[in-house]
């Protein structure tokens, strides 16, 4: 991996994204028991109180969500 700096590491942000994002699913499954309508992963992550901040926050976004699903977190599901 490389930011603007050259050669990085942030392959924890990784890890703390697969948390992440089970929390996000997790949400998403309450959303249903209750009947709610669905949302966009953006809104559901402003829901469990989850921005990417960082540049590197925002490039583990990426490369999880945006490349993984073919869509951007704000696409509704």
């Amino acid at each position: 991996m490389f930011d603007q700096t050259g050669a990085a590491n942030f392959s924890d942000i990784f890890v703390e994204y697969e948390n992440v994002f089970a929390e996000l699913i997790a949400a998403a499954g309450s959303r249903v028991e209750k009947n709610l309508v669905d949302t966009t992963a953006r809104t559901g992550f402003g829901l469990i109180n989850v921005k990417p901040r960082t540049a590197h926050e925002m490039a583990v976004e990426y490369c999880a969500f945006d490349w993984e699903n073919a869509q951007t977190p704000e696409v509704p599901v």
